[in-house]
């Protein structure tokens, strides 16, 4: 007696299933590929205006003034302006961000009756690393560059006159910075400025050299709001 073939055989549901999984693992292996994907940061190009603090090292920040008791009284006010721009508009997390520092005039009177008026100004450069490139919110740079600048000091009693130097200082900086909305971000970094340059007091006339140099040697503790643009 021999077995009939049935005319209809159960579906096995088992082969489109395996069909349909094998596509679609090989879409996802082949989507990054297709779509050129690259490693996007989220920095974007940013205006910062700050204001801080300076802390200088008391011991070396010295008075042009010799005959005065002219110190003045730290921390000093600054203000900045800065600009950063990531190369290839955020692909990379590492950038520069240059900008102006001024150091807001510090009027004294001093009890033989001179009156002085210190104020200072740099520029800046720095070079970031972002340890968190691909969050939103909350990033945290470290990182270091230059400052190069001059303070100014006159000095008027009888008559006025005026004493400057130059200033050239190595900065290692660190910042946290949190971006609560698309363009708007907030935060507070830190500089400790070495200036190595020695830069004696100059005046003009005579120029006669009251102290034998001042060094802006210290830190800066600055708080930020930026406005980000771009892509």
């Amino acid at each position: 007696m021999t077995q009939k073939t049935p005319l209809f055989t159960e579906p096995d549901m088992h082969k489109p299933l395996l069909k349909i999984a094998c596509i679609s693992v090989f879409m996802i292996l082949a989507m990054p590929g297709l779509c050129q994907k690259v490693f996007m940061s989220d920095n974007r190009n940013s205006d910062k205006f700050t204001y801080g603090l300076f802390y200088p090292v008391a011991g070396q920040f010295r008075n042009p003034i010799a005959s005065t008791n002219n110190s003045l009284s730290y921390p000093l006010p600054f203000i900045s302006l800065g600009s950063e721009h990531p190369r290839g508009y955020g692909k990379r997390n590492d950038f520069p961000e240059w900008g102006l520092n001024y150091f807001l005039n510090q009027i004294r009177h001093n009890p033989d009756g001179t009156k002085t008026n210190w104020c200072a100004g740099s520029i800046y450069l720095l070079y970031k690393y972002d340890v968190f490139p691909q969050n939103k919110y909350i990033d945290l740079y470290f990182g270091g560059g230059g400052l190069a600048g001059t303070q100014v000091l006159t000095a008027r009693k009888t008559r006025t006159e005026t004493y400057f130097n130059f200033n050239a200082s190595l900065i290692p900086h660190i910042e946290f910075r949190a971006q609560p909305l698309k363009r708007i971000s907030v935060g507070a970094s830190a500089n400790f400025l070495y200036d190595g340059t020695k830069t004696k007091w100059y005046g003009f006339g005579e120029k006669t050299y009251p102290v034998g140099y001042s060094r802006l040697t210290g830190t800066m503790v600055k708080f930020f709001i930026g406005w980000c643009y771009g892509n």
